[in-house]
This record gives structure tokens, sequence and C-alpha cells, in this order.
């Protein structure tokens, strides 16, 4: 299986996805009523950008927890591609071995660009523009003294280990993560064909929900790319059915239009994860198959593509810093509040491409060099020329 464009391209939107998610929680919290109650103060009061905003299926492009799932699936189907194409279980082991490196250099990085700001005095905007927008969600940010050691700490084994972060919360995907990947290159070693291949994709995922009631769903993502990843054929129909999968369960929310999910569980988080997975699992399934190949392989979208990590790991440091300061400069200034937060989404997002190419450059480009150098794989001869004999040796990626 050659590299996946669009998959890179798929990952690049769902970045994007996220930091939009982020920029308009920030600034219209009732707007998030059905994806994120609680997120506005009960005085806020509910106007036509709200109304947009939590608009049923519409959502679907700022449901933040979406394309998380979709990152998940999508590591399931690219972290097991490598050994659909050699059948060399050495590699998986390779990649197991690396993969603490990989994500922690950049989560590392990710801390420290927190808490840099933080200390540079920026860490009282959160809370002064959730009072002005009403916002109960912005508010519980950074409301502590930053300590360097802390944020390493922090960097190195909290938001790994425990997935959380008080520096950048976002990172509570990390350990998600990092355990999926773990179980992608496990189950993709063991994971039988045919008509055993259902069955044994059940009993793994029902021991899981035995560990993890609540999370199960998030990891029995990663399950369904690896088998997304085997598959060879696509029809037409399926694929067309799956991007009205993915926008219909992408878009679940706590809105009355998805009641009929209530006998599943009372648990809204557990639900929301669940029928994400879904959309996500039928998001990459359609464009393993071809669907918006045209798109996804764009030079835009592939620069979305390679910075995605980058860009996850910068953007909320930034949504709590940059898009309040501009926000609340563009309201003292006089604005009203749709060009102001229009004017303020648009700085933020360009930055943090910015920023993040840097960072894609620096941090990420260490991680993956570092891993290499940690955990240089199994050794294979090079294939030899033609009457001659192997003289040279290359290394697993």
């Amino acid at each position: 299986m050659a590299k996946d464009a669009s998959a890179d391209g798929l990952r690049g939107i769902a970045a994007a996805n996220v930091v939009l998610c982020h920029s308009l929680i920030s600034l219209f919290p009732l707007g998030f009523r059905y994806l994120w109650p609680g997120a506005a103060l009960p005085s806020v009061q509910l106007g036509l950008a709200e109304k947009i905003i939590s608009a049923p299926f519409l959502s679907v492009l700022w449901n933040g927890n979406f394309p998380v799932c979709i990152f998940f699936v999508l590591s399931g189907y690219v972290l097991s591609a490598k050994f659909w194409r050699d059948g060399d279980v050495s590699a998986l082991t390779t990649m197991a071995l690396r993969r603490y490196v990989r994500l922690g250099i950049p989560v590392l990085g990710s801390v420290l660009f927190a808490y840099f700001m933080m200390v540079g005095g920026l860490n009282d905007l959160p809370r002064t523009v959730a009072a002005m927008t009403g916002n109960a969600w912005m508010a519980q940010f950074w409301n502590f003294d930053p300590a360097l050691s802390d944020a390493v700490m922090d960097g190195v084994f909290g938001a790994m280990l425990h997935g959380s972060s008080p520096y950048v919360p976002v990172l509570w995907t990390m350990r998600v993560e990092l355990l999926g990947s773990f179980l992608v290159f496990g189950y993709a070693a063991l994971a039988p064909r045919g008509r055993l291949a259902p069955v044994f994709f059940v009993t793994v995922t029902v021991a899981i929900a035995s560990i993890d009631s609540s999370n199960w769903p998030l990891y029995a993502g990663f399950l369904l790319g690896v088998h997304i990843g085997r598959m060879t054929r696509g029809s037409r129909s399926a694929v067309l059915l799956a991007v009205v999968g993915a926008i219909f369960f992408g878009a679940f929310d706590k809105s009355p239009l998805f009641d009929w999910t209530l006998p599943l569980s009372v648990d809204f988080t557990w639900r929301k994860h669940f029928f994400n997975v879904l959309g996500g699992a039928c998001a990459v399934f359609a464009i393993r198959f071809g669907f918006a190949k045209a798109f996804l392989t764009s030079a835009p979208i592939q620069f979305l593509g390679r910075i995605s990590y980058s860009l996850y790991l910068v953007h909320f440091p930034l949504t709590l810093c940059l898009l309040g300061g501009v926000f609340r400069h563009l309201m003292d200034g006089g604005w009203s509040r749709g060009p102001a937060a229009l004017v303020a989404m648009t700085v933020t997002f360009i930055a943090a491409c910015a920023v993040a190419a840097i960072f894609q450059r620096t941090f990420d480009t260490w991680g993956i060099a570092l891993s290499h150098r940690l955990f240089p794989g199994r050794a294979i001869p090079a294939a030899p020329a033609d009457n001659q004999r192997p003289t040279s040796q290359g290394a697993l990626s």
C-alpha cells in the first residue's frame, strides 16, 4: 500500500475543524449548547450566530470531537499500512518502540509553548474574554501559576501517561493516541482474515470495554481503521453511503434530533464518542476508495495535512491568547461582535498555521529523528543488482 495522500488531506481538514471549533466556542459558547452543553453561562442570550452554529448537521463542520475521532481511525489505518504492504511483523515492533518519543517530543514543545505564553503575562486573557462572552468553558483554563518544572513534567509524562494537561487541555487525546497505537500494532499482527475477522474485532472490543467502559469507542476506532486499511474494494454506492454516514454520525449532538439514541446510554459523552467514531470510520472508508481525492490531494490541503499534528498541538494556546486578545481589542474599539469575531478567527487561524509550520520543522521533525535514532529498526539487505551480491543495508522507516 503506497502512502495515501488523501488520508493526509483528511487529517489536515480534521485539524482545521478542531481549530474552528475552539475558535467558535470561545466567542459563541451558546452556539455549542448541543455539542458542548454548559459551555455558556445561563445569562447568555441566543442570537442569530448561535442559531447558525447549532443548526442540525451544519454543526459537523465545527464539531471538534468528530475530527478527533477521525484522527483515531486514521491512526489505525495508517499505522497498519506498512504491515499490510510488507507483511513484516518487525515493522510493527519498531513503530511501537518509536511511538512514545515520536509523539512525546512535539507534546513537550506544545506545553513549553503554552508555558512561555503564560509567564509572558497572557494567562489572564482567557478569563477576560470569558467575562465578555459569558463563557463558562473558557473561564476554566489557565487558572494557576505556571512553573517550568511542572510544565516539563507535564510535557514529558503528564499528557502522555495521564491524558491531561493544565497547560494545553486538548492533550487529553494523547493518552488515547498512545495506547491506541500500541493496540494497533498488536491487533494488526494477530487479526485473522475472512469470517473470523468480525468475531475477533467484537471480542477485542468487548475486552476493551470491560477495562474502560467510558472510552472504549475511541479505541474501537483504531481497530476499525486497521480493517479499513485491509479492504481492497469499495463500490461507488458504498462510498456514497459512507459519506452520508460521516455527515450524520459526525453531527451527533444533544439536540432532540438524536433522542432516539438515549436507550443506548444516558451518558452523552459516551454516545458522542460512539457515533463520532462511526462517522470517522465512514469518512476514512470514503477517502480510502477515492472520495474527494482531487480536493484532498490539492496543495493547500496537503499543506494542512503536513502540519496537522503541529497545528493541533499549538492552536489551543493561540486560541486562548491571540484570538481573545484580537477580539477584545476590536470590541474595545467599537466593533460589533460578528465582524470582530470573524477578524479574530481569521488572524488566529493564519497565525496558527504559520506557527505550526515552524513547529513541524522543529519539534515534530526532532521527534521523528530522535525516535529513528534510538530505535533504527531491523536492518534488511538492499535489493541486489543483476549478477551482484548485496553490498548495502537499509533500515525500516
